[in-house]
């Protein structure tokens, strides 16, 4: 009989905590916190919201068509107190499937003062009366800005053109502008403001005075405006080859070698108005310096496409010495034309003699 009391005791234990009832697994909405009332809440994923995006909270609940819910936002990067902030009470709705639901309208313009950079949020839902409440969070992304600068064609020392750039900055912000000569001590800087623009896009403009250049035979010039506030930082760059050389009756039209890479002959070609069997004098230099001719020859026009004629001739990219910068020009013999192109000259890896 004594080796059967202990046995009994640990039976009447378990049996005892059997009729006190162990805990179970909770079954309602994760958001709704065990131990409290039969009401819950329960708020759908939000995700991610663009800047100036607006959105919809959407909740289901068993809490009954009527019922008051108090919706609250918050956010670490944003002052407290801010009016912008103040709880809002929306009414439960009827819903679908036996569960009702709310919805909370949330333009995101409101919200943020920083439409540049991310903001964290957290809504909290809570029943005004009942123990029901949920709990979410989502961002609020910044607008990727952008600026895109249009191309400019060749000119002439001495034009006044126009530097039209599109972006989607927000009209009166101050872009800081520059135009400087890649070969010489010439140029010139400012800023400008964004103005309105077209097709939802707004621009930002600024006219260059090629008088205020160092002239010379021929120069290339880079243009950028660059854009910077908080984590914010937009560069955009466009260039444009410049001559002293008066332009005549007609056109030589190169092929833009802006970087070239020499790995044996290069042969370059042209586009042009002059008549096909035309002779046309080719010449390249070292620039800055124009007085240091590298090799030179002449060309025939020969028939083209489109309307235009054509110019081709291939040398041993050797002349080029590995690296630097260079200008091709090509002038008619028997009448006014003349085109020439500047580029940059690049050793190709591997190669004896740094090419």
């Amino acid at each position: 009989m004594r080796a059967m009391i202990p046995v009994l005791i640990v039976m009447l234990l378990v049996a005892g905590c059997m009729g006190l009832g162990v805990p179970q697994a909770h079954t309602e909405p994760s958001g709704n916190p065990a131990g409290t009332d039969t009401y819950w809440l329960r708020i759908a994923p939000i995700g991610t919201i663009t800047a100036g995006d607006a959105f919809t909270v959407n909740a289901t609940t068993n809490l009954p068509v009527g019922k008051e819910v108090r919706c609250e936002l918050s956010s670490l990067n944003m002052p407290p107190g801010n009016p912008r902030y103040d709880p809002a009470i929306i009414p439960v709705l009827p819903g679908e499937n036996g569960l009702n639901r709310t919805v909370l309208a949330i333009d995101s313009g409101d919200i943020i003062t920083d439409s540049r950079s991310t903001t964290p949020f957290t809504i909290i839902e809570r029943a005004v009366r009942e123990n029901a409440k949920d709990i979410a969070p989502f961002r609020v992304d910044g607008i990727q800005y952008t600026i895109l600068l249009d191309p400019i064609s060749d000119k002439h020392f001495g034009d006044t053109f126009t530097v039209v750039g599109r972006t989607n900055l927000p009209v009166g912000d101050v872009v800081a502008v520059s135009v400087h000569s890649n070969y010489y001590e010439s140029g010139t800087t400012g800023r400008v403001s964004v103005a309105p623009g077209t097709n939802g896009q707004n621009a930002t403009s600024f006219m260059v005075d090629t008088t205020m250049f160092l002239q010379a035979e021929y120069d290339d010039y880079v243009v950028h405006e660059t854009y910077s506030r908080g984590d914010i930082s937009l560069d955009s760059g466009t260039d444009f080859s410049i001559s002293s050389i008066p332009e005549g009756p007609f056109f030589i039209t190169i092929y833009p070698y802006k970087i070239l890479s020499p790995a044996g002959n290069q042969t370059f070609t042209a586009t042009t108005s002059l008549p096909s069997g035309d002779d046309v004098f080719w010449e390249f230099r070292t620039v800055p310096a124009p007085g240091s001719i590298l090799l030179n020859g002449t060309v025939k026009v020969t028939d083209g496409d489109a309307g235009l004629n054509r110019t081709a001739f291939t040398i041993d990219d050797s002349v080029f010495g590995g690296f630097g910068n260079f200008v091709l020009t090509e002038k008619a013999v028997e009448r006014d034309g003349w085109g020439y192109k500047l580029f940059f000259v690049v050793p190709v890896p591997g190669m004896a003699g740094g090419r």
